[in-house]
């Protein structure tokens, strides 16, 4: 009875975030939702440059706070956490967006993900490559 459960639950959260995407760009229409200038590559000084990421469900997210933990992933693959936000979002929202500085270069893989209780539960992941400019 409890790997039915188990089973039921993973198979509820795989439905609810089935077809979620995690995108980078410049800005995000707030209005809209439109991602401007979307792409995995951006240039940014070392004073920083700020990056939006948007975060779209075909559904809604059924959640009140979204978390994103960035990864910096070296020559080698391993993973080292950057930084964490935090982002409070209306359950009924398709998209939420949250922008982030980014001060290096290099390679950065984003987790988001739904928290509830403070219990995370995997959205969708995307990866970054900051150039020097």
């Amino acid at each position: 009875m409890k790997i039915f459960a188990l089973l039921a639950a993973i198979m509820l959260n795989v439905t609810l975030y089935a077809q979620t995407s995690l995108k980078f760009c410049v800005q995000v229409d707030t209005a809209s939702g439109t991602c401007t200038k979307p792409t995995n590559e951006f240039a940014v000084s070392k004073e920083g440059g700020t990056i939006s990421m948007k975060l779209s469900n075909d559904s809604t997210f059924q959640t009140e706070h979204v978390r994103y933990k960035i990864y910096f992933v070296d020559a080698t693959g391993n993973e080292a956490l950057s930084q964490t936000l935090e982002q409070t979002v209306q359950p009924q929202w398709t998209y939420a967006w949250q922008d982030v500085v980014f001060y290096n270069s290099g390679l950065y893989k984003v987790m988001a993900y739904s928290v509830t209780d403070d219990k995370e539960t995997f959205i969708n992941s995307a990866v970054l490559k900051i150039l020097e400019p």
